[in-house]
């Protein structure tokens, strides 16, 4: 049952770190944008590649108030990701040791 308990620990911390890294994806765009010109180069329009699926629904549900708050909602809702579910997933696996 041990490697059943190191296997969700596993994965739980690869979720968490995954989630970390997106959220900064997502805080990097946020910043880029801001930025005039810097649009052209091909590391914004990766890093916007990358976010856009999570943010263009989120918009889509948003009313337009004049600010896009679509990457705040996304942090949060990320982040109660990793502080509940994967939270979860990985307190069970240390259960299970």
């Amino acid at each position: 049952m041990f490697i059943i308990g190191y296997l969700l620990i596993a994965i739980g911390k690869v979720l968490s770190i995954a989630i970390n890294l997106y959220v900064v994806l997502i805080i990097l765009d946020a910043v880029l944008s801001w930025i005039p010109n810097v649009r052209d180069y091909r590391i914004t329009e990766v890093i916007s590649s990358l976010v856009n699926p999570v943010l263009n629904p989120i918009r889509k549900l948003i009313p337009q108030i004049g600010v896009d708050i679509s990457a705040i909602i996304a942090i949060v809702v990320l982040y109660f990701l990793d502080n509940y579910i994967v939270s979860a997933i990985y307190h069970m696996g240390q259960r299970l040791l």
